[in-house]
């Protein structure tokens, strides 16, 4: 089981995340009270190990703050699906809403996808989970919005995700990720796997 923890802002979380077993630090560049400027990136992405990916996550990158993300070392680039990542140096994990037109829209992306509630990320809401546990049966995604540390593994069991992504589920208040809650998550993902 792949478990991204997103939205963190400092290496005091993404201690705990490693620690705790996370597989990804998801650092969020879109407009969001999660959101780092490019020029925190350095500091934090060095403060992940290898093994662990560093994921930039956008809506559509500004090109300006890709290059200079991409020159701090970022392993993967998160954005909207419908963004055209071009000649990318590094995988592109595509991201999508949910919504009735899912299926249709997956049909043009490759490899790993992430699948978010229909509000977007760091709504706190959960995709239609039916049909995204049709698609988890067929593809590897990334399972996202409205996951807690209660009702990851229920969530893993019954849609049968490749990897699972938390960001406003494990925060104190908006913004602020809890310790508590991030070692929580990741055990009951992957005792849960």
């Amino acid at each position: 089981m792949k478990v991204k923890i997103c939205g963190l802002k400092r290496t005091s979380d993404i201690e705990v995340a490693v620690d705790a077993g996370a597989t990804a630090i998801g650092f969020v560049f879109a407009r969001s009270p999660r959101q780092i400027r490019p020029a925190d990136a350095p500091a934090l992405f060095e403060a992940v190990p290898a093994g662990v990916l560093k994921v930039a996550v956008f809506r559509e990158p500004d090109p300006v703050i890709l290059s200079a993300v991409l020159a701090a070392g970022v392993d993967v680039v998160q954005a909207d699906a419908m963004w055209d990542p071009g000649q990318l140096p590094v995988p592109f994990l595509p991201a999508l809403s949910d919504g009735p037109d899912l299926a249709q829209r997956l049909a043009a992306i490759d490899g790993v996808f992430l699948i978010d509630g229909p509000k977007g990320g760091g709504s706190g809401v959960q995709p239609d989970r039916d049909r995204v546990r049709k698609i988890a049966g067929e593809r590897r995604i990334y399972l996202a919005g409205g996951l807690t540390p209660e009702n990851v593994a229920d969530a893993i069991e019954y849609i049968g995700p490749w990897g699972v992504d938390v960001s406003s589920g494990v925060e104190l208040s908006r913004g602020v990720k809890d310790p508590v809650r991030i070692r929580a998550f990741i055990r009951a993902a992957l005792s849960a796997e």
